[in-house]
């Protein structure tokens, strides 16, 4: 029980948590990379793509870890993941994003 409870704790550091969700973007095929995403005064936490046939999740060079975990889970809720392991903290994040999201789209 200890590990489990030391694995959930663990990913309360946003920078662990990116990690892990860079894990299964990998396991996945989904390539991760971070640019400049300005225009003007606007700015884009980033997001899936396609490009030259494949599948780019871009982030913003200058999210914090918190922004680029839920833009990057945001990505991955477009992947099949039951065929990866995903840690169970990390499908516990996926899922609330998700559930975030679906509220999003209700509202609209």
């Amino acid at each position: 029980m200890t590990h489990a409870r030391d694995s959930v704790r663990s990913l309360a550091q946003p920078a662990r948590l990116v990690e892990q969700l860079e894990h299964v973007a990998a396991a996945v095929g989904l390539e991760v990379r971070r640019e400049r995403l300005e225009i003007g005064d606007a700015r884009a936490p980033g997001g899936l793509c396609r490009l030259d046939g494949r599948q780019v999740c871009i982030l913003a060079i200058d999210l914090t870890a918190d922004e680029e975990a839920r833009a990057l889970a945001r990505a991955l809720l477009h992947f099949d993941l039951d065929a990866v392991y995903v840690a169970p903290a990390v499908r516990e994040y996926l899922e609330r994003v998700g559930e975030g999201e679906a509220n999003e789209r209700a509202k609209k």
